[in-house]
């Protein structure tokens, strides 16, 4: 049960218990929904059947999903209280299948909803089924209904069946049924009139004078049609009632409908009449029920309002916006007209929602769907299909398409002038903008959801150009999205098909020698051959799939350390990997690293992570937390791209590191820039002070490297070494024979 269909099931169930008169189709219908709603394969519903001292007898009433139990329906049996009394309850694991006869015993999942003062409604599976949603909550609402509906169907049965009786037996027991009918109708919370052939008023219950005001004494004898119905309904019933007069029978006998009543103070009200006849002395009579239906008709048009408007804003939520977008689809295609659909979204909304709470949020939001309004006018809709997003509907548009362009650019215009003017929250000036997207539609073929998606493409493209900006929709930026969601499953897919490799780029010092290498992630995509990081990275980072990516490298790293361990030629080496600032800041982050060099048996002094200065000072205290739980088992820290972000030196003292690395940005213009030379001066001095090494990348001429040495600079990586590599082509720069080759 998702989030997003809650509405739909509450109005769905709420027809179904508005709709039925006889309790056992109430209950198996409410169940049969129930346990469609839910998933659960198995349910039943047991009512009070009689009391047994301090144990209830409870009958069931009826049962789905299991043939034992429902060849048990009508049978009585004791439960135990704390399965019918209490709050709503999920019994993950139950002993219940012992106190229901013929119910399979694999049953231990219950979803327990009593039905206070009536039974239990009891759903039954092997295991409880998933739901996004407190069931035990959601259904409170319901089961309400469902109560107040079962004393309903048992009056009206109780009394159409001693009707059904009386009619029976009218004439040897004539005086007992009439005193029995007397009886009940005091006693119906439903008002119970009886009228004769001519339609004056015979019976009139307490619960009629309630309902409509008028005592009895007031209204024997007179027609009731004139009394308690509007003007508009009276020749439709006294037509009806021409043709009871004749046969006793009528359309609407048997049956329940709804219609407006009036009361004695001229009021009007919908209530729900059901008709029934009897010959009472030889002569046709009706007894009508009649039924106030004010508050269920209300909760209707809540819920309505629920499913098709937005709860905050109380504009059209995104169905009732596909809905209207069919109609204008419609409207185009039959005079030759545009229509448009303007999307906005709020630049960094969550911002705001993160320094200055929800409220001030959703007054925002609020405020942003004023100002639409009033842009939009009379004939387009604005919708607010969720979060920070709004849509503008525009319609009856030039015919003309670049005429029809320009129109939805100056509405889309004047939109960003409104959106961009001061929003007061909770008494503070705030500045908000919007990206615009916008895409034109007439007698083209896309779908509504198509079109949805077009202005949402438009409007990234807008982000994408630096926010507070507008721009349409351009096919091309569709296939660039389709291309990236091609991508984005391949990569995902590239996970479990090993199709990732790692090379290696050699770091120097200065006697030449190899002292360790970068490890750099590679994708071997078949049919595409290597594809650049510069292409998959970003996504994985925008996808979150740089998490699993991230495990990867590590525990790849941390196996090949193990397997140069080994080796007396390779097992100083030490292997550096980039650490993602999503990586580094989930929770298990210190707890992946020490599984990844147990599980390895890697030497954990050989294993050099490579924080950027963005991530370590986004957080400086979780960072140094996690970098001295791991330095207490043996691994190095390196601050990579030293230089380009916004350092503190007084953070830069706290932080547990073993080396600076100088960005390659400060290296590719060395010796002959000046101002590249004394920062890359200042790092090396930085770094000595501090007692760290440091290392340089981006090394590609010999004139660099010299110039970096005289500065003190005795490690470096870089072109002039060598390129990222396969590992049989770096072992080889080792001097190392690859196995292969001994094959």
């Amino acid at each position: 049960m998702n989030r997003e269909h809650i509405l739909a099931i509450l109005y769905d169930l709420t027809m179904v218990i508005g709709s039925e008169t006889k309790t056992r189709p109430l209950l198996t219908k409410t169940l049969q929904r129930l346990l469609y709603h839910t998933s659960f394969p198995t349910g039943v519903v047991l009512l009070t059947a009689q009391d047994s001292g301090s144990a209830p007898s409870y009958q069931i009433i009826t049962a789905v999903g299991d043939f034992g139990l429902a060849e048990q329906i009508g049978q009585s049996i004791t439960l135990p209280p704390n399965l019918t009394q209490g709050e709503a309850e999920l019994l993950a694991d139950s002993d219940l299948p012992a106190a229901l006869p013929c119910a399979r015993r694999t049953h231990r999942a219950c979803l327990r909803l009593p039905l206070p003062g009536h039974g239990v409604i009891l759903l039954l599976a092997e295991r409880a089924p998933h739901s996004e949603l407190p069931l035990t909550r959601i259904f409170q609402p319901v089961l309400a209904n469902l109560s107040r509906a079962i004393v309903l169907c048992r009056n009206s049965e109780s009394y159409i069946n001693l009707l059904a009786s009386e009619r029976d037996q009218a004439r040897i027991a004539l005086g007992e049924s009439e005193e029995r009918f007397l009886r009940l109708g005091q006693a119906a919370p439903d008002a119970i009139v009886m009228l004769d052939e001519e339609g004056r008023v015979t019976y009139w219950n307490p619960a009629a004078e309630r309902l409509f005001g008028f005592t009895t004494a007031e209204i024997h004898g007179q027609d009731a049609h004139s009394l308690i119905m509007p003007a508009h309904y009276l020749q439709r019933f006294q037509q009806g009632f021409s043709h009871f007069r004749r046969t006793g029978h009528g359309p609407i006998i048997g049956q329940a409908v709804e219609m407006q009543g009036r009361r004695k103070d001229g009021s009007e009200f919908p209530l729900e009449l059901s008709i029934s006849s009897l010959q009472y002395h030889g002569r046709w009579h009706a007894i009508g029920i009649l039924r106030d239906v004010t508050a269920r008709k209300e909760a209707e048009q809540q819920i309505e309002h629920l499913a098709f408007y937005d709860g905050l804003t109380t504009l059209p939520n995104r169905r009732l916006l596909l809905d209207r977008l069919r109609l204008a689809r419609a409207e185009c295609l039959q005079d030759g007209s545009h229509g448009a659909l303007v999307f906005i979204d709020l630049d960094n909304f969550k911002l705001l929602n993160d320094t200055s709470g929800h409220e001030a949020g959703n007054q925002l939001l609020r405020e942003v769907a004023q100002r639409l309004l009033k842009c939009a006018g009379e004939t387009n809709s604005v919708a607010r299909p969720g979060a920070d997003e709004f849509v503008v509907l525009l319609r009856n548009l030039s015919s003309h398409e670049p005429d029809a362009a320009t129109q939805a650019k100056i509405l889309g215009e004047t939109i960003m002038e409104r959106l961009n003017q001061p929003y007061l929250l909770d008494g503070r000036s705030h500045h908000s903008t919007p990206s615009v997207g916008i895409t034109l539609f007439g007698q083209g073929v896309e779908t509504e959801e198509e079109l949805l998606k077009q202005a949402d493409i438009a409007m990234y493209q807008a982000k994408a150009a630096g926010r507070n900006t507008l721009r349409f929709f351009d096919p091309d930026m569709q296939a660039a999205l389709a291309a990236r969601a091609d991508l984005e499953n391949a990569l995902r897919a590239a996970l479990e098909k090993n199709e990732l490799i790692l090379h290696y780029q050699a770091q120097v010092g200065v006697d030449e020698r190899i002292s360790g290498a970068e490890a750099l992630i590679r994708w071997l995509r078949p049919g595409h051959g290597l594809i650049s990081p510069n292409q998959f990275i970003p996504l994985a980072e925008e996808t979150g799939l740089i998490l699993p990516l991230g495990i990867w490298v590590l525990r790849a790293a941390c196996q090949q350390l193990q397997r140069w361990s080994t080796d007396a030629r390779t097992q100083e080496l030490c292997l550096a990997i980039n650490v993602s600032a999503r990586q580094f800041r989930h929770p298990n982050f210190v707890s992946q690293v020490q599984f990844a060099l147990a599980s390895s048996g890697a030497p954990a002094s050989r294993l050099k992570l490579e924080l950027t200065e963005s991530l370590v000072l986004d957080d400086v205290d979780d960072t140094i937390r996690k970098m001295r739980a791991l330095r207490t088992v043996g691994v190095h820290f390196s601050m990579d791209d030293f230089g380009t972000g916004y350092s503190s030196l007084a953070y830069l003292t706290r932080l547990p590191l073993d080396q600076l690395k100088i960005d390659q940005s400060f290296v590719r213009k060395l010796p002959g820039s000046p101002g590249d030379a004394a920062v890359v001066q200042t790092i090396i001095s930085l770094t000595h002070g501090l007692n760290l090494r440091v290392i340089a990348e981006g090394v590609e001429t010999e004139a660099q490297r010299r110039f970096l040495e005289r500065c003190g600079c005795n490690h470096w990586q870089g072109y002039l070494f060598s390129t990222p590599e396969p590992l049989a082509e770096f072992e080889k720069r080792l001097g190392i024979i690859p196995q292969e080759t001994l094959q």
